[in-house]
């Protein structure tokens, strides 16, 4: 099963349909996350929707820490601008 927040968040970066609930979601995002990262990924993903869910404020906060932990110039976090800007649209225009 997957949590409300990845469920969320997988729609909203089409990283899965939606469509199908949360079972269905959970099969897409397994086609392309590695076994033994699942966990990880899942945890990664509800602690970001989680965030996400705090308001305007989880936006520099999501990028600072990823910059912070891997270089502003890193491959994480083009990233997690990437991210943020897909949920920032979607947020605010559903």
């Amino acid at each position: 099963m997957v949590d409300t927040h990845v469920l969320r968040v997988a729609r909203q970066l089409g990283w899965a349909s939606g469509r199908g609930g949360a079972e269905a979601t959970r099969r897409q995002l397994e086609r392309w996350v590695p076994r033994g990262t699942w966990a990880d990924f899942t945890t990664a993903v509800v602690g970001f929707g989680q965030l996400v869910q705090r308001g305007a404020a989880w936006r520099s906060e999501f990028t600072e820490c990823i910059e912070r932990a891997f270089g502003a110039d890193s491959t994480q976090a083009v990233t997690a601008a990437e991210m943020v800007t897909k949920l920032t649209t979607s947020c605010s225009t559903s």
